[in-house]
């Protein structure tokens, strides 16, 4: 799908993201249930709300988002890194989700709250994140 994306014309990129199934499979994508920091939250993404794909460089993609988790909204990124261009497995996976709180915690939005400020708040820095993870391996599911 990202490749479809890049190498189409900039008039049928928002097509390919939001007219194909792919908001619809990074929902099921998420790997909350392998993260400390979700599954002991009980998080779970329940709807992919806005995407931007951004080509960080010939091989690399960055997806950056709002999801809707357990009633409310969140931020989230993602760097999809492959080795060679048409690669059908990412080399390694970068999921980021959510923002820390004062206290450590999940910081989250109510769902009226416009989906271009939550993009617009999202943390810039991985310690800023509630959740920074890299994933190794072939499918991309290995923990690191």
């Amino acid at each position: 799908m990202l490749w479809r994306w890049q190498f189409a014309k900039s008039d049928a990129r928002d097509s390919i993201l939001y007219k194909s199934e792919f908001k619809l499979n990074l929902e099921f994508w998420f790997p909350f249930s392998e993260i400390e920091f979700t599954r002991r939250r009980k998080i779970w993404c329940d709807g992919v709300l806005q995407l931007e794909v951004q080509v960080l460089n010939p091989v690399s993609f960055v997806i950056a988002g709002v999801g809707y988790f357990p009633r409310s909204i969140s931020p989230f990124e993602i760097e999809f890194h492959f080795t060679q261009v048409r690669d059908v497995t990412p080399e390694f996976t970068v999921l980021r989700f959510g923002q820390l709180d004062e206290f450590g915690g999940l910081c989250t939005f109510e769902p009226r709250t416009g989906y271009s400020r939550v993009m617009d708040l999202r943390p810039k820095t991985n310690l800023e994140w509630a959740v920074a993870v890299k994933l190794t391996g072939s499918n991309a599911n290995h923990l690191e």
